[in-house]
Order: C-alpha cells, then sequence, then structure tokens
C-alpha cells in the first residue's frame, strides 16, 4: 500500500471502506452476469480483433484491441471471449467506483463546516453510494458492463477526467496544479482510441477552465490549445498540421521563456497531447502486417484518412448530415420505438412510471452544484446537456419516415435500440442523482438545527437560574419541557434522516432486480455462439457463404478467428461488398474467385453516396461477360427492371460466374431476397444454408441433410431456457429456428409423411418453445390425425406459456406473439385486447399498429380504427397502403 493511499485511509477509513464496498458489490453482480461467450452485434468483432491484434470498424478503436489482447493473454478464464468480455466488468466497476469518490468529493464541498455534526458526512456518504449504484444498475450501462464493448474503457476515461478536473479546481492558482490539464489532454486525445464519445468531456473542462481561472479567460495560447485538441473530433488533416505547427511553436517560446508559466505549458499540453494520438498509428502498421480482419485497409495515408473520418459506406460526414434532419423532433426527443431519447432516459434507473424522481433528483444535484461549486455545476450541466441534447442533434438518428434528400428514399428505422450512444448523458445524471441525494438528506438535518439551537439557548439560560421558591420551581419545569421537545425534535431529525438514508440506500436494489431478471444478465447466453456455428456447420468444405448483416457476421468472424472453427469457410458480408478495399481483400487475401483486375476494382471512395451509388464515373472499365459489353464497377438504376443495382450485386454475379462451380457457394438463410438478385430457383435449402446449384426448381431441400443438421448437428444451448433472457434483437433472429422445422414439416407434409412432419414440429416445441406459430400448425395436425384432446392441451399450454414469458421477459414482441396466436386461433376480442396493450406500450411500432387498424375493421370499429391510422399519416404521410386504406374508411363513415 503507497504512502498516499495510506493517508487517504487514515483521513477517512469510512470513505474507503465505503468505497470499496460499492466496487466490490457492483463487481461481483457484473461477474455473475458477465457473457460467457461471444454477444451480437460489434463484441465478435472485438473479440477477435483483440485475439489476432485485428482492424474492426472505422475507426479502429486501436487502444480497445491492445488493452482486449493484454487481457486474451491472461489465464482469468479457459478461453478468450470471457476474457475479453472481462475487460467491461473491471473498468466498469472501477468506473462506478471512481464516481463514488466523485459524489463524495463534489458533495463535501456543499458541508464545508457541517462534518463535526455527522448530518453532513452522512449525507455525502448516502449520496455517493446511492448515486454509484444507480450508475452501476442502470439499464444501459449495465448492458455495456457484462460483454465485450468499448463503453465499460470510455466511461471510465470520463469520468477519470471529470474527476482530475475536481482536483485542478480544488488546486487552481498553485504552481503544479497545471499537470492535471496536461494529464486531462493526454487523456482526451488517446481516448479517441478507444471511442470519439469521451472526448465530448473536453468542453466540458475548458468551459471549467475558462469559469474558475479568469487568467485562462484572456490567455490567447489556452484559446489556441483547445482550439487545436477540438480540431480531432471534426476533421484529420487540419488538426496534424495544426498540432505540428503548435508542437514547434511552443517549443521555440518556450526556449525563449523558460521561465514562462504559460508556455511551459501549452508546451507540455501539446506534448502530451501528440503523444496520446500515437496510439492511432497502430492502425496502419498494423494493417501493412494484413491481419485477417482489415476493415477499409487502412496502410496508406489516404485509406488512413478515409478509414479515422468514419467513411466505410461513402456517407456524407456527420457533421453535414446533422443539418439535415432524419426524423421529427418529437420523435428525436421523445419516445419513438429505437431512437426516441426520453424513451431510453425514463427507463434506466428506476421504473418509467417513477421517472419524476430522478429527474428532481438529477435537477437539485445540478442546482446545488452550480450554487455551491459554480465551476463543477457548470460543467456537470454542460458536460449532461452536450452528452444528450448535443448527441441528438448531432446523431440524427432516422425515424423511418422522412426521405434521404440524395436519394429520394425514405430512410428506414435505426436497426436497433441507439441507447447506447448516450451512456455518457446517463453516467453523469446518474452522479448528479448521487449530489441530490446528499442535498435531501443535508436539507432533512438541517431544518431542524435552528429550533434546536433555540431551545438549547433557552435551556441554558434557565440553567442559570438559582434559588428557591415560585421562580426556581418553575425553571425546573420549563428546562423539563424543553428538554422534552429537544428530546422529540432530535429523535424526528435522527430518525427522518436515517430513514430517508436507508430509502435512498436501498432504491438502487429496484434496477437491480430488473437488470438481474433482463436481458442484461448475460449468464448462460450461448445463443450468439450456437448460432454461428450452425449457420457454418450447414456449409460443405472450403465453401463460400454470402451474409447479410453484423449478427451474421462477427460472429462467425469470432468463432473462425478465436475458436478455429471452420476456417476453410469464407465469408462474405453484403454491406462490405459494396466497397473496393473489401473486394480487393476477397481475392487477394482469401483466395474469392473474382475475374476483376485490382485496378478495375479500385474507385474513388469520395464518389460515392450513403447507399453505394457512385456519382461520377471511374475510368476503368471490366468485360461483363453476362451483358457481353464493357461495364463500368459501380452502382446504377436499372431502368427495365425498376431498381437499383448495387455494387454488391454485380460482385455477386461476377464471384459465381468466375467460380464454375469450383467452390460450394451459399447464401444464408438471413439474406433477404433482393441480396440474392434472383436465383432462389437454382438454391436448395438445408438449414441455414441455401445452397446454389446448377439444376432449377422451386422450392428445392436437401431434405436428408435439413434434417440431420436440425436434429445431430445444430447447438441449441439455452433457447429453452427462460433464466436465459433474450432483448428484441435475439427474439427476432431466433425466429429463424423454429421457421426451419416448420418449413421441413411442409416438405414431409407435401410428400405426404404427416408422421415426420409432426416429428419435426413436436421437436421444435422442444427446442424453442416461445414460437407461436409452432404450436398452432402442430395443433392442426393433431386434429387432423383425431388427437383433440392433445392438441387442446397443446394450445392451452402455449397459451399460458405465451403469457408466463412476457411476465417474466415483457419484450414486446412476446406480446405480439401472444396477440397474433389468438388470431390464428380465431380468438378475435382477445386478439384485439393483446395488441391494444402493445399499440400503446409502443404506437410507432409497425407490426402492432396494423394488426389493431386490422383487428378494429375485422369488428367494425372503424372509428377507432381511423383514429389510429390518422395518427401513422402524420408521422408517415407516403404510406401508401395506410392512406389508402383511410380513405376507404372515410368513404364508410
Amino acid at each position: 500500500m503507497s504512502s498516499g493511499i495510506i493517508r487517504w485511509y487514515k483521513k477517512d477509513p469510512i470513505n474507503v471502506w465505503l468505497s470499496a464496498l460499492v466496487f466490490l458489490f457492483v463487481f461481483l453482480v457484473y461477474l455473475y452476469c458477465m457473457a460467457p461467450t461471444v454477444s451480437f452485434w460489434d463484441c465478435g468483432e472485438f473479440i477477435a480483433c483483440s485475439y489476432i491484434l485485428g482492424i474492426p470498424h472505422p475507426p479502429g478503436t486501436p487502444l480497445f484491441v491492445l488493452i482486449g489482447r493484454v487481457f486474451t493473454l491472461l489465464p482469468l478464464f479457459s478461453s478468450i471471449a470471457p476474457r475479453v468480455n472481462f475487460i467491461s466488468v473491471l473498468f466498469s466497476s472501477v468506473t462506478v467506483w471512481l464516481s463514488y469518490l466523485l459524489i463524495v468529493r463534489i458533495a463535501g464541498h456543499f458541508f464545508k463546516g457541517k462534518e463535526s455534526s455527522g448530518w453532513g458526512r452522512i449525507a455525502t456518504y448516502v449520496g455517493g453510494v446511492s448515486g454509484s449504484l444507480f450508475l452501476g444498475f442502470s439499464s444501459i450501462y449495465w448492458s455495456n458492463s457484462v460483454e465485450a464493448e468499448v463503453y465499460g474503457v470510455a466511461m471510465l476515461l470520463m469520468v477519470l477526467i471529470a474527476y482530475l478536473g475536481l482536483l485542478w479546481w480544488e488546486r487552481r492558482g498553485e504552481p503544479k496544479a497545471d499537470r492535471y490539464l496536461v494529464l486531462i489532454g493526454f487523456l482526451g486525445i488517446i481516448s479517441t482510441g478507444i471511442h470519439m464519445t469521451v472526448y465530448i468531456i473536453m468542453p466540458a473542462i475548458f468551459l471549467l477552465v475558462i469559469l474558475s481561472d479568469k487568467s485562462r479567460l484572456k490567455d490567447i495560447r489556452f484559446w489556441a490549445g483547445g482550439i487545436i485538441l477540438s480540431l480531432v473530433m471534426f476533421t484529420l488533416v487540419p488538426f496534424l498540421v495544426s498540432l505540428g505547427i503548435a508542437l514547434i511553436l511552443s517549443f521555440i517560446f518556450w526556449q525563449l521563456n523558460p521561465h514562462s508559466r504559460g508556455w511551459n505549458f501549452i508546451f507540455a499540453l501539446i506534448v502530451f497531447a501528440a503523444i496520446g494520438y500515437t496510439v492511432q498509428l497502430y492502425i496502419p502498421i498494423r494493417s501493412a502486417l494484413e491481419p485477417a480482419i482489415d476493415e477499409n485497409d487502412p496502410r496508406d495515408w489516404k485509406s488512413f484518412k478515409y478509414f479515422l473520418e468514419r467513411k466505410q459506406y461513402g456517407q456524407v460526414s456527420m457533421i453535414d448530415r446533422m443539418f439535415i434532419r432524419r426524423a421529427s423532433w418529437t420523435n428525436q426527443f421523445g419516445v419513438h420505438e429505437r431512437m426516441g431519447f426520453w424513451g431510453f432516459f425514463r427507463e434506466q434507473y428506476l421504473d418509467k412510471s417513477l421517472w419524476f424522481i430522478p429527474v428532481l433528483l438529477g435537477l437539485l444535484g445540478i442546482l446545488e452544484s452550480i450554487r455551491r461549486v459554480k465551476g463543477i455545476g457548470w460543467m456537470l450541466l454542460f458536460l449532461v446537456l452536450i452528452s444528450s441534447v448535443g448527441l441528438i442533434l448531432y446523431l440524427n438518428f432516422g425515424d423511418g419516415t422522412r426521405a434521404n434528400p440524395l436519394t429520394g428514399e425514405i430512410e428506414r428505422l435505426e436497426v436497433r435500440d441507439r441507447d447506447y450512444f448516450y451512456t455518457p448523458a446517463f453516467t453523469f445524471f446518474a452522479l448528479l442523482m448521487g449530489l441530490g441525494i446528499s442535498k435531501v438528506l443535508s436539507f432533512l438535518g438541517d431544518i431542524f438545527t435552528k429550533p434546536i439551537k433555540t431551545l438549547q439557548l433557552a435551556e441554558s439560560k434557565l440553567d442559570g437560574e438559582g434559588g428557591k421558591g415560585l421562580v426556581y420551581s418553575l425553571s425546573i419545569i420549563f428546562r423539563s419541557l424543553i428538554n422534552g421537545f429537544l428530546w422529540i425534535i432530535t429523535w424526528m431529525r435522527r430518525n427522518l434522516v436515517y430513514g430517508f438514508s436507508i430509502l435512498f440506500l436501498l432504491a438502487p436494489l429496484m434496477p437491480l432486480n430488473r437488470g438481474l431478471h433482463s436481458p442484461n444478465n448475460r449468464r448462460g447466453d450461448y445463443l450468439p455462439f450456437d448460432y454461428a456455428y450452425n449457420i457454418l456447420s450447414s456449409c460443405d468444405r472450403d465453401a463460400i457463404i454470402f451474409t447479410n448483416g453484423d449478427n451474421d457476421t462477427f460472429p462467425l468472424w469470432f468463432i473462425q478467428q478465436v475458436e478455429k472453427f471452420r476456417t476453410d469457410v469464407r465469408v462474405i458480408n453484403l454491406s462490405l461488398l459494396n466497397t473496393d478495399w473489401y473486394i480487393l481483400e476477397l481475392k487477394n487475401k482469401w483466395n474469392v474467385p473474382i475475374s476483376l483486375k485490382d485496378d478495375q476494382i479500385k474507385w474513388s471512395v469520395d464518389r460515392r453516396r450513403s447507399d453505394g451509388t457512385i456519382i461520377s464515373l471511374p475510368r476503368e472499365t471490366y468485360y461483363d461477360p453476362l451483358r457481353g459489353t464493357n461495364h463500368y464497377l459501380f452502382s446504377y438504376y436499372d431502368e427495365k427492371n425498376k431498381k437499383l443495382i448495387r455494387v454488391q450485386d454485380l460482385m455477386i454475379e461476377n464471384i459465381i460466374l468466375t467460380n464454375q462451380w469450383k467452390y460450394p457457394i451459399y447464401f444464408s438463410s438471413t439474406v433477404p431476397p433482393d441480396g440474392r438478385i434472383n436465383l432462389d430457383s437454382h438454391l436448395k435449402k438445408a438449414g441455414f444454408g441455401l445452397k446454389l446449384v446448377p439444376e432449377e426448381g422451386r422450392f428445392m431441400y436437401d431434405v436428408d441433410l435439413f434434417h440431420k443438421l436440425l436434429w445431430e448437428v445444430y447447438k441449441y444451448r439455452g433457447l429453452n431456457d427462460t433464466k436465459v433472457y433474450k432483448d428484441e434483437n435475439a427474439i427476432g433472429m431466433l425466429i429463424s429456428y423454429p421457421e426451419m422445422f416448420i418449413e421441413l414439416s411442409n416438405v414431409y407434409l407435401t410428400g405426404g409423411d404427416k408422421g415426420k412432419a409432426i416429428a419435426e414440429l413436436e421437436k421444435a416445441v422442444q427446442v424453442y418453445p416461445d414460437y407461436y406459430r409452432t404450436y398452432s400448425i402442430l395443433a392442426d395436425l393433431y386434429r387432423q390425425e383425431g388427437k383433440t384432446q392433445e392438441a387442446d392441451a397443446l394450445l392451452k399450454k402455449a397459451e399460458e406459456h405465451l403469457k408466463k414469458l412476457y411476465d417474466s421477459n415483457p419484450q414486446l414482441l412476446y406480446l405480439q406473439y401472444l396477440g397474433l396466436f389468438y388470431i390464428g386461433q380465431r380468438r378475435i376480442q382477445d386478439a384485439e385486447n393483446t395488441f391494444y396493450e402493445a399499440y400503446k406500450i409502443s404506437p410507432d411500432n409497425d407490426i402492432s399498429f396494423r394488426a389493431l387498424s386490422d383487428l378494429y375493421i375485422m369488428n367494425k370499429k372503424y372509428s377507432q380504427s381511423q383514429k389510429i391510422l390518422e395518427r401513422w399519416v402524420q408521422d408517415h404521410p407516403n404510406d401508401p397502403t395506410v392512406n389508402d386504406v383511410l380513405q376507404k374508411l372515410r368513404s364508410i363513415r
């Protein structure tokens, strides 16, 4: 134990023990809930890149990859995935610990002079414990703390920078105080190697300094340094050029004025900022060594710049895009599904019906901070605003109702909940809640202070009355009464403060209990691992398989690169197939058959629009055997078929034609029909694999292989375990399993083998009992076989299971499953009631809205249907189906 820690412990051992208990409590919860292996979305890519020192998607997170590589070498767990997942567990727990210390340190300034009474210390400790636990068990923070994600490290850096800002503020004016600012500059710049979101704290620190140190307000050197460091958020070349110029000039002026505090500081700031940014050199250095995962191939200056500016798919810059609103203000700030900020915020800490409690505590915390510690208070307020309102404006998420002015097409709704982008806002608002709790407890202690002092003064005066007689007797009586009042008031104060302290300390148990029974608890979740395993197991030796998105690509990369499973299969992601660097890698690194020359593949990255369309034509052409002409490699609009032909479509054609049946070629069943370029008549299905075959036919199946994959090869760990919690994304993807059994059952039915058809459906119910369609179809087959009792029992079991499923894990999809189950059983009123409940939860959900509207019409409730249709049209004015139905309803009325 260092001497500094010893001094800290001796000064306030209670604070040390409380901070340790907070850390240990949260750490054990996270460790218990940690994902045992790979998770969906970016986790598979991060784990794989950490293990092989690869290059993940832009802007690369090089520092996280390096940290991840260190953790893969530690013998903490038996396999690689949990070692990288453990990064989030550890760093997130440390963040909660540091948050406790930050709350306590700020609150300590609220109660200076009151520590001796004990009430200030109680208020400080309780606020620190409660606020830090609210952070630790808040929904999105917790979900990022149990899997391989960047946000655990990112939030630690943000809270650490805020803590260092507080230390500077306390020591401002001292000769060595500027060292904190230099360290902050270094951490801020190096944080860009984790996640760019961290850097939004730097303007807040800048504001703290100019509000707290008037000399800096007029110091042009400080302003210049701040502007230079801020450029890292916007554009690469101006940042590097200005950083280099500033380094040279500050060194010269420092040498000319070696005792100048200003030049010493600015030179040190620029030097350490430059050192911090060197972490980005990992990207071109490692890319030049051609790792297996090398997104964008950023080995040269042009591709490196392109990579750091996050233009993977040729989109306009984020700054330009934020001025073209992709959604209404109401939806972006409100409760619109997948992207509405308020919808995310109100569910972070307590039940959404209790949203006013966190709001009031946070507002109280910010007001008291501004009143007591002005500079720190304004820094916290600015930080919360910029990481909420600022990010809403900057990220400009789409709500699926507005057209892209570049393409004229309606932009799709965000593909997943975007709450994780607001993690900094939720983090620092939890700190403000802790400060608000400290203020409430302090107020409860203070309101009794004046009457107690008054009574104590009166009692002391009466104590001086001596002698005998009536006056003396009355003084004794009054003293007794005063002592009685003192006892009562003191008892009230003590019990009020202690009672509210216990209440505030127990309050975080509400989000803790909710989180343990939610998808935040990843214990036993092998679904993504098995999903990847099953897709690759569907392929023949040395196959090529086209996949659709992150969740059927990143887990496959993980299982191939880390677990070394089916490394013979070449996975081609169709989204990335719109980029030149990826096509070059497929051809030159992975031996994918492509007939194009390298210079025919390359095109200017600055000429592509967000949908992959080339704006101006490149010079090179290639011979297209399908058209018999020289053809440009670019997206174009097919006038004959009235659709956009994407680069990925052209490349699928080229790969297939060049391959000449040398390697088996598959499409993953997750690839939508428009991604299969009209090849469905040449695809034979078995499980997740759609194999390209020379013969032509409709609905071709390799029945024996299909059955073998489903019954003998595929893994289904956790699918039928209600203790393994599934989020909306997982539930949506897991539909593939029962649908495959249903599909194979239909094949057997078509062939007249009803016994095998029933067996497939019974296996489906056993493997994944959460899907409504399996029960309905199986019950119909039972009835056809005369097994009426079995059918009725099965349907009763299905209804009970679906209700119980939603009660234990209230995901909207489960409620929709129940409603669709009722529709299948022709229980229309039950279906209407169920979908009305689903519609109330999320009026913007397409499935709930359309189902409820149809049920209203079916039940001849035309006015109710018209009402919800008109609400929908307000946000979706270009929906032709709804407009047509609405017009007919108006004519009926």
